[in-house]
């Protein structure tokens, strides 16, 4: 059945890689799938994961649970123009990038952080470029299409898009959706789903991609 089906594809690419999966596919995208903390299995869930519409996820009740775990971002429209090799697709969405919640607990003692999926894929979807990184690289690829500036705002060093955070969130509802995992240290599986994929719009431990000295670029442009 589809799941089934979804769950091959999904091993096979994990496999194999990307471009003898892209060759030996021929057959459609997978859609669906099932845990230990970086594993194969892992991954295979995370990329079958169900995703979920911006709509879904600031719905009441929300699907999205309060856990630690990693989450990945899927577009339909691209906003920009990367090199896709190495990018996984489903469904005619492509993820281009990849968060966890909570962060590795600090080394210096300090108490870890409590946020978790919940409220940080809500911030990606409801807050400003200030506080995600995600909403802050799309605003700037996009800042010609959208007429939209990333501006210092108070007396502060607070950068984001002021009202035009609206328009960024109108574009995110169309294009934008988001899957889970749910993992208790999801700092772990983060650095190993950053080795296996194309995620461009990554740039904490992504640096050899490269979409990396771009997107960089065009950020501190923006700045």
């Amino acid at each position: 059945d589809k799941a089934r089906r979804t769950a091959q594809l999904v091993h096979l690419f994990l496999s194999v890689g990307y471009a003898a999966y892209k060759a030996m596919q021929g057959l459609g995208s997978p859609d669906r799938g099932g845990a230990d903390v970086t594993t194969q299995d892992d991954s295979s869930e995370y990329l079958a994961a169900k995703i979920h519409t911006r709509a879904e996820v600031l719905a009441r009740p929300t699907p999205v649970p309060h856990e630690p775990g990693v989450y990945g971002w899927w577009f339909h429209e691209l906003p920009a123009d990367f090199d896709l090799a190495g990018c996984y697709s489903r469904d005619g969405l492509t993820l281009l990038y990849a968060g966890i919640s909570p962060k590795e607990p600090p080394k210096n003692g300090r108490g870890p952080s409590k946020e978790a999926l919940r409220s940080r894929i809500r911030t990606h979807y409801t807050g400003n470029a200030e506080g995600s990184t995600l909403r802050r690289s799309l605003g700037c690829l996009l800042s010609e299409k959208l007429n939209i500036e990333l501006r210092r705002y108070g007396s502060g060093t607070r950068l984001h898009f002021g009202l035009g955070e609206t328009d960024l969130s109108r574009w995110m509802d169309r294009n934008a959706h988001v899957s889970w995992l749910t993992m208790p240290q999801p700092w772990l599986f983060e650095e190993e789903i950053l080795g296996k994929l194309n995620l461009p719009l990554n740039l904490d431990k992504n640096h050899s991609n490269a979409f990396h000295p771009i997107l960089t670029a065009v950020r501190a442009d923006a700045a």
